[in-house]
């Protein structure tokens, strides 16, 4: 509760999802951004997307945070949110 989240470097991908598209119907993600500001890891959550959303994991993997902060320190932070687009 005391962890303030990562926030990327840049917008990596649009906030909202393509129009008449519902938010939980897109691929959800789950990823753990290191004390440094990579991705360490990232994994599909959702089962059976196509493979567009499976090539959209390679991108997620070079994207850059400003890393999670706890008491002003840097650390790893495990975060989830939906491929809105490329």
């Amino acid at each position: 509760l005391d962890v303030t989240p990562p926030v990327p470097e840049r917008r990596m991908q649009p906030s909202e999802p393509p129009p008449g598209v519902q938010l939980q119907d897109l691929p959800l993600v789950e990823a753990v951004i290191s004390a440094g500001g990579e991705v360490e890891s990232v994994r599909m959550l959702t089962p059976g997307v196509d493979v567009r959303a499976l090539v959209m994991l390679s991108v997620v993997k070079t994207w850059r945070f400003h890393p999670a902060t706890r008491n002003g320190r840097p650390v790893r932070y495990k975060i989830r949110f939906h491929l809105t687009g490329p």
